[in-house]
């Protein structure tokens, strides 16, 4: 199962007791990373199951397995930029990316 996958995989001291399957609370949230994220991480999406009251910056540590959300990296909640500090719901997507640059 993919959960059991990211509990082991991903997820850091801070986050031990926010992704839960047992929780009456829980809720499911699709992650997507893009460009280097994608790259860096080896995957372009996934599921987490997590309990009520997780952050952005906290889904980003229990995806990526690190400390904390990069300054440089951005986030969009349901299609809209997002800060590190709002809460996600049931069935949110959260997609991350790097900055982008054109000319």
């Amino acid at each position: 199962m993919i959960l059991s996958y990211i509990t082991q995989a991903y997820a850091v001291p801070s986050m031990q007791g926010v992704l839960s399957t047992q929780d009456s609370t829980a809720m499911s949230i699709h992650v997507k990373f893009f460009a280097s994220l994608r790259e860096r991480l080896g995957r372009e999406a996934q599921e987490i199951e997590a309990s009520d009251g997780l952050t952005i910056g906290a889904l980003w540590c229990a995806a990526s397995g690190t400390d904390g959300l990069p300054a440089n990296v951005l986030a969009a909640l349901n299609h809209e930029y997002a800060t590190p500090d709002q809460q996600v719901r049931d069935g949110d997507e959260v997609a991350f990316f790097p900055p982008v640059t054109g000319g």
